[in-house]
């Protein structure tokens, strides 16, 4: 078999095509910005250390790929880029990945697939990639990384209700033409990969056939992840703990920022990574004194924050199967994770699994781990066992 597929963006930090490349199945990566493909591959060459942050942040967007299984679209990545940079609302930024998806597949098809025996494309972006998929009689498989945009724009709705103020209204949030591409990929897929239970259980509940839904958890690059040197195994100083992520509703931040609250800087400290995408007045008002907002960080960046940690947590209301919890687990991190987080984490071993917007939950295990060294320990340990699965 030899499998096409069809990323936009860096998704899981090109996973699922490295992954394809050293089983020997990958026919190519079709993507749009690709720093090792010309005009880009000048970011490449330059020192990360004298790159401002955004350009830095491209300077990941590249795998260890033979340059000939690469296609990349970088026009039109300049131009979706710049799209995007342009809408001020999300239902804008919408339109644009609804558009983004249909050029992107145009161009994939009109490249022609030679030598393809299958298509692996995701959610929202391959409709159109399928239906030609299937004229040339090619085998089709759709990576749903997260659950369908109804149940997704439910979640965002209600947790608006309950947090007025923090995130912009979108009635739109999932407009009605990403739905109806979503089912019609669902239709034209002769495979669903799904992430997580959590997200296997929502597709089958929006009508997806059960015959052709597999469970596989994500597929996560970890070798540039690992444990620190040393971290707190005598109970002195204050718990630190790592959430990586955008800081917003969906997230679960702001049960988080409840939880570390209850805990004074010498208990605990928090440090939140990401792009912060609520508002920003209304969440420094609420943010306690032992939380620091990092703030964006650019992939090469991110690890040395897992290194920092003692626990890793990631209270998330809505998930496919999230990469950073993942990556906590390889750094031997335990963690403090929801089953809409979609996570491998067993509740007790790797970490804790607690109930969604439960923030005395989370400070019930934050205060565990910072009062006993041993069960840090312990699932520091099995953290590391469960990153080699």
């Amino acid at each position: 078999m030899k499998v096409a597929v069809a990323q936009l963006g860096s998704r899981r930090h090109y996973a699922i095509p490295l992954i394809l490349h050293r089983a020997g199945m990958l026919h190519k990566l079709y993507t749009d910005a690709y720093a090792d493909k010309s005009p880009l591959s000048i970011v490449r060459r330059l020192p990360s250390n004298v790159l401002p942050r955004a350009v830095r942040r491209l300077y990941t967007r590249a795998a260890e790929l033979p340059p000939q299984k690469v296609r990349a679209f970088q026009l039109f990545g300049l131009q979706y880029a710049w799209k995007l940079r342009r809408a001020k609302t999300l239902l804008k930024a919408r339109m644009v990945h609804l558009w983004a998806g249909e050029r992107f597949n145009e161009l994939i098809l009109s490249d022609g697939l030679h030598g393809a025996t299958c298509v692996y494309g995701f959610q929202t972006a391959s409709e159109k990639l399928f239906a030609g998929a299937r004229r040339l009689r090619l085998k089709t498989v759709l990576d749903q990384p997260i659950v369908p945009l109804t149940k997704l724009q439910a979640v965002m709705d209600e947790e608006r209700r309950r947090w007025p103020g923090w995130e912009s209204e979108c009635k739109d949030w999932a407009p009605q033409a990403f739905v109806e591409r979503e089912r019609n990929e669902w239709e034209l897929a002769d495979i669903i990969v799904c992430g997580s239970r959590f997200v296997l259980d929502n597709v089958l509940k929006q009508g997806a056939s059960r015959n052709k839904c597999r469970l596989v958890p994500a597929g996560v690059d970890l070798s540039h992840f690992g444990p620190a040197r040393e971290r707190r195994s005598d109970g002195s100083g204050p718990l630190r703990v790592l959430f990586v992520g955008s800081v917003g509703l969906r997230k679960g931040v702001q049960y988080l920022l409840q939880a570390a609250s209850r805990f004074s800087r010498s208990e605990v400290v928090v440090k939140a990574v990401g792009p912060i995408v609520c508002d920003r007045s209304t969440l420094g008002s609420f943010c306690p004194s032992n939380v620091e907002l990092v703030g964006p960080v650019a992939r090469d960046e991110v690890a040395r924050y897992y290194q920092w940690a003692d626990i890793f947590c990631l209270p998330s209301l809505c998930e496919g199967s999230a990469t950073v919890v993942y990556e906590a687990l390889a750094c031997e991190l335990p963690v403090i994770t929801t089953y809409n987080t979609g996570s491998i984490v067993e509740d007790g071993v790797e970490g804790f699994v607690v109930p969604i917007r439960d923030p005395g939950a989370i400070a019930d295990r934050m205060a565990l781990y910072a009062s006993d060294p041993d069960l840090l320990r312990e699932m520091s340990d099995a953290a590391r066992k469960r990153s080699r699965y």
